[in-house]
């Protein structure tokens, strides 16, 4: 398992209490690094969007809130399909557009995209597209805290699949006239 944008580790302690012994992750920030490794884990400081992992190194990227950080989320999921090993597969969740905080204008949030774009670049890298969805939570502004306002989250799991089992899909989707980003 590769956390991307892993933190100080929380998610790879929750997969180690899971069970799983073969868990990595990444950050850029020196402190997570620190406090990561602090915590028995092995974390590295390195860009999601040029990994030094050689090709087909994971079974499963774990990505939460981490994707909308990257310029330019077509290399970066470019980067996720070229670690994941054939039919390996990715958890991904970042916030949706055009919520009560306006994360679009946040200095460090790129790539603030609609479910559709998202899923346009996904399928430009042949990912294999399992759940596209969403779901909302509830917050409160610490300065106001009886003033609520839900905020959306997109998330998708994808996997990866040779090219020619990506056209079958293709192939069998348009056959049943479908389109390519159903909720499910």
């Amino acid at each position: 398992i590769l956390d991307v944008g892993c933190g100080q580790g929380y998610a790879m302690t929750k997969f180690k209490e899971a069970g799983f012994t073969n868990i990595k992750g990444i950050t850029m920030s020196d402190e997570d690094v620190k406090a990561t490794q602090d915590r028995g884990f092995d974390c590295e400081k390195m860009d999601q969007s040029f990994m030094t992992y050689p090709d087909e190194s994971f079974d499963f990227l774990f990505v939460r809130h981490c994707l909308e950080h990257s310029p330019f989320p077509y290399h970066t999921l470019g980067e996720f399909r070229r670690v994941l090993k054939m039919g390996g597969k990715a958890y991904i969740e970042m916030p949706a557009p055009d919520n009560h905080r306006p994360l679009e204008y946040i200095a460090n949030h790129y790539s603030v995209m609609g479910a559709k774009q998202w899923a346009s670049l996904m399928l430009r890298h042949q990912l294999q597209i399992l759940v596209a969805t969403d779901f909302s939570i509830e917050l409160f502004d610490n300065k106001e805290p009886e003033k609520k306002f839900n905020e959306k989250n997109l998330v998708f799991v994808i996997k990866k699949v040779s090219q020619e089992d990506f056209l079958k899909l293709q192939v069998a989707e348009k056959s049943q006239d479908k389109q390519p980003l159903e909720k499910k």
